[in-house]
């Protein structure tokens, strides 16, 4: 074998890399230090196997390879090791082992980051041709080493045995004149450089070999070998001294192996472990390959299902028939058998039958000698795939399996028939066979063919002994089919011409598949997103949506690009369910744009003229003949809903947010807005979730808006998709957007109401407009929190009410603040200005009502006190009174609450009961008559008293 250095390196070094995937990279430093080879023999007889030995030195850690060439060629080579510091790698990368030469590598992860010695130990079958064989190789790591040493093998009939002082290695006499046999029986003879094998007994060394050797490589190294060799004995070399330097004797240590096993059949072909049939079974073939043939012979064994020994009833003549070059045959003859399993057995015929030196397969015999097809299911759905199998044929044969083409659906086309059978199993060939003989392939099917039949061409599988394919029926009509399969030489210009007879047949009965659809069901809101879904036969491959008004049925443009083709189909999982997301039925199909009831449907894409030919419309005939469903769809306006978070009406304006959410079906955007009395407006765009058809949006501000009356309203375009007649003033675009930045921008000095006014007339109120909008109006006012009850716990009352020591007291008041994102805080004070007790809540109802509960301590003292209320914005403060828990049987209202402390005034409350609280004045019934002790101008203080309470309460 010849080859460049830089065609060496490129082989090796692409072998490396494999090796290094895993590998972790090193500095480029390391180098091969030496190589040396050695021969075990270098003079030797025609058919000799030498051992090589390699040794090379590596001084640091890094990815290493050898090669060697032959020139010329040897019979054979086989690495026998490789080891690194007389450790033996377990699954060396061993890229070459034949005639030509040996390449092996080894992975940096394998040498010591020290360096090593490597030992590659290879032995070499030489020609019967006698010549001078070179060995010349290399080593590399980061560098390249020729490998020194040995370098030539010489072949001759007469060869120099100053190597092995005899004419044969392994002799049948103790002068090495004559060649071992291989009875297994006989002594044999050993003469260093020969290879005995682990197991071996009756064997002598002789001539300079010592009855001892050690080993000197591998796990060899150090251990002792003698007569008989043990099973277990370690694989390398041994000489007499340990030493594998110069010439010193020895011996090759391997393990004896049956390296395959075959049974063949007339056409070759390996049925080892599968089946014959009792006619095909008398003119079998075992064949083996063993490499220990220089030690023994190899013998057949063939066992029934009983376990009994017919060996000498079904091998004719002799037992091999003929063996040469590690190959041995023998002539098997079943056919005159019984049906069942035969175990065969090929092995050492004396001390060689253990381990992998033996070698064991089976082969069942039956009694079908007609060629037959089952079918795993006799009666399918249209779509499903059918799986045929051909019994009692012969490993090897093909056999053609038909459909006769007047099965096909109508709307199958040419190229389309061509894939009825599938390409899957043992099919080799599969298509159509016209009326003419010919033959075409899926895809390569003329338009102009007149096709008879649909075929697939199947092997008869060595090991199973059968031949199995697939039949997938969307392409059949839904009938009842028959499946035929030929003999072995019916070809297809015979099929055609009628003159080839099936050898058998089986009849396929189809039945038209349901479809259904699951979503959509009932109403469909115009406009909006949804998922289309449902269920097919698993074997259908896509299904085609089509919507019906009164006429026929029109195919749906799914995916919106207003042209139809394969991708308006939607695939059939393995499952048997199909679907497709955000699909706008309003869009896809203008039957769908406009309120009423329809017909959806759902129907196989093969028989709506085939994926790549989807039909545009069919009829109501054409459509229900297929495989199809539908449903009744009622079509709907979009609609909107909304709500507007106020608090009792009214939105504070120092925090100045508002929440809004609600549900517009059949709506991408809402335009959500805000007008206030001056005119000036505040909008934000929500997007509809597809899904649920919800807007939502947060903390939207509005307190740039004038105090006063604001106009809210949520407004999506309806169903046309232009804002009310379609013509805005000032704006190009009729759209959500253009909507939404004429109301901003071109309201020119207009005042709340004519904005408001002028948002409607140019949408829900224009002509011929089915926009949607929902509109409410509440205050922006100042954020205003005040006390409007105060009692005990189990007192309950209207008004400004003592509460007792030790008990609880009940404060209740209106805020205008939006709850969860405020709080309001309640505080006792006594006349000293010292907080007495305190309490807070976030939660109140959106109608702005709040409640606390206030604990008043065992050591609070009775008299006049001051609740205040504190929201964050502003504060209010009433006067109330403490008592002890047994006054509260006896005292009643006074309702002297006011918003300042110092003021004693009357209240305006129409409460009348007196309290008997140490209250400076005392309040007096609402009754009709004078006011004894108190003058008129006392009267008008009383009276503007209260006006001022009045004013700032409303402040």
């Amino acid at each position: 074998m010849t080859r460049s250095t830089t065609q060496l390196r490129a082989v090796l070094l692409a072998a490396l890399m494999v090796l290094s995937v895993v590998a972790v990279a090193v500095p480029a430093s390391a180098d091969v230090t030496s190589a040396d080879r050695d021969i075990g023999s270098m003079s030797v007889t025609p058919g000799s196997t030498v051992t090589v030995t390699d040794t090379v030195e590596v001084n640091s850690q890094y990815d290493f390879a050898l090669n060697e060439d032959f020139s010329p060629n040897v019979s054979s080579a086989q690495v026998q090791s490789v080891e690194v510091d007389s450790s033996t790698i377990a699954n060396p990368a061993i890229n070459e082992s034949d005639k030509t030469g040996i390449s092996v590598a080894v992975n940096d992860t394998n040498i010591p980051s020290g360096g090593a010695t490597v030992t590659v130990t290879y032995q070499v079958t030489m020609p019967s041709d006698p010549d001078d064989y070179t060995i010349s190789g290399e080593a590399i790591s980061d560098n390249t080493v020729s490998i020194t040493g040995d370098d030539t093998i010489t072949v001759s009939a007469d060869a120099d045995k100053s190597d092995t002082y005899t004419e044969y290695a392994r002799a049948n006499n103790s002068a090495g004149t004559e060649n071992a046999k291989t009875d297994g029986t006989s002594t044999v003879y050993i003469f260093p450089g020969a290879t005995v094998y682990k197991g071996e007994e009756d064997l002598e060394f002789s001539g300079n070999l010592d009855d001892t050797l050690t080993g000197v490589s591998g796990n060899a190294e150090g251990t002792i070998l003698s007569n008989p060799i043990p099973p277990e004995q370690s694989e390398g070399r041994y000489t007499n001294d340990g030493d594998n330097e110069g010439t010193t004797y020895g011996v090759t240590v391997n393990t004896p192996r049956v390296t395959n096993l075959d049974v063949l059949n007339r056409n070759d072909a390996d049925i080892s472990g599968g089946s014959v049939s009792e006619s095909s079974a008398s003119d079998l073939e075992v064949v083996a390959d063993w490499n220990f043939a220089e030690a023994e012979d190899l013998e057949l064994t063939v066992e029934d299902s009983s376990g009994l020994e017919i060996t000498n009833d079904v091998v004719t003549g002799e037992n091999p028939q003929s063996s040469s070059d590690g190959r041995a045959t023998w002539n098997l003859n079943l056919g005159e058998q019984n049906a069942g399993e035969y175990t065969i057995t090929v092995e050492g015929t004396e001390d060689l039958d253990w381990g992998a030196a033996s070698q064991t397969t089976t082969l069942s015999l039956n009694t079908q000698d007609d060629v037959e097809i089952d079918l795993d299911s006799s009666s399918v759905t249209q779509g499903e795939n059918v799986r045929y199998t051909i019994r009692g044929a012969i490993a090897g044969d093909t056999h053609n399996v038909t459909i006769d083409a007047n099965d096909l659906r109508d709307t199958t086309s040419k190229n389309d028939s061509a894939k009825v059978f599938r390409n899957v199993g043992d099919v080799a060939a599969r298509g159509v066979i016209t009326e003419d003989g010919d033959v075409y392939t899926p895809g390569n099917v003329p338009s102009s063919a007149t096709v008879d039949y649909l075929y697939a061409e199947v092997e008869i599988d060595d090991d199973t002994g059968v031949g199995v394919g697939s039949i997938d029926t969307q392409y059949l009509d839904d009938t009842s089919v028959d499946v035929d399969v030929y003999d072995a030489d019916a070809n297809a210009s015979a099929i055609a011409d009628g003159i080839a007879t099936e050898a058998d047949s089986q009849t396929l009965d189809i039945t038209e598949g349901e479809v259904s659809i699951g979503n959509p069901r009932d109403t469909y809101v115009a406009g909006s997103e949804v998922e289309v879904n449902g269920t097919a036969p698993s074997g259908l491959d896509d299904v085609a949506l089509y919507a019906r008004d009164q006429g026929e049925y029109e195919l749906l443009d799914l995916n919106e690009d207003d042209s139809f083709s394969s991708s308006d189909t939607i695939s059939v999982d393995s499952d048997g369910t199909w679907s497709k997301e955000d699909v706008t039925l309003s869009e896809a199909s203008d039957i769908f744009s406009i309120t009423g009831t329809y017909r959806l449907g759902v129907i196989d894409a093969q028989d709506a003229g085939g994926k790549d030919s989807l039909n545009t419309s069919l009829s109501t005939s054409e459509f229900n003949s297929g495989t199809s469903g539908q449903i009744s769809l009622r079509v709907t306006k979009t609609s909107l809903d909304a709500k507007f978070w106020t608090v009792n009406g009214q939105v504070a304006q120092e925090t100045g947010t508002i929440d809004v959410n609600g549900t517009a079906p059949g709506a991408e955007n809402v335009l959500i807005g805000f007008i206030g009395r001056r005119g000036h407006v505040v909008t934000t765009q929500s997007s509809v979730d597809s899904d649920d058809y919800t807007f939502s949006e947060d903390d939207i501000g509005i307190s740039d808006l004038a105090q006063g009356q604001v106009h809210a309203f949520a407004y999506h375009i309806g169903q046309d998709g232009v804002a009310g007649d379609g013509d805005l003033p000032k704006k190009n675009d009729s759209d959500l957007d253009a909507l939404d930045e004429w109301l901003n921008n071109n309201q020119g000095q207009r005042d709340g109401t004519q904005v408001w006014n002028a948002l409607e007339s140019e949408t829900v109120e224009d002509t011929a407009s089915d926009d949607n909008m929902v509109d409410t109006t509440f205050r922006l006012a100042d954020a205003s929190s005040r006390i409007n009850t105060v009692y005990t716990e189990g007192h309950e009352a209207s008004g400004i009410n003592p509460i007792a020591v030790g008990e609880t007291a009940m404060v209740m008041g209106q805020t205008n603040l939006q709850p969860n994102d405020n709080t309001i805080t309640l505080e006792l004070v006594n006349q000293d200005g010292d907080t007495i007790a305190l309490t807070s809540t976030e939660d109140w109802s959106w109608d702005g009502s709040w409640s606390v509960e206030m604990p008043v301590g065992d050591d609070v003292e009775t008299g006049n006190y001051t609740l205040e209320v504190d929201d964050g914005e502003n504060t209010d403060t009433v006067d109330v009174q403490v008592v002890n828990a047994d006054e509260l049987e006896t005292s009643t209202s006074t309702s002297t609450s006011t918003s300042t402390s110092t003021s004693t005034s009357t209240s305006t409350s129409t409460s009348t009961s007196t309290s008997t609280s140490t209250s400076t004045s005392t309040s007096t019934s609402t009754s009709s008559g004078s006011s004894p002790g108190f003058g008129a101008a006392l009267a008008l203080v009383a009276l503007a008293g209260a006006a001022l309470l009045a004013l700032r309460r409303e402040n």
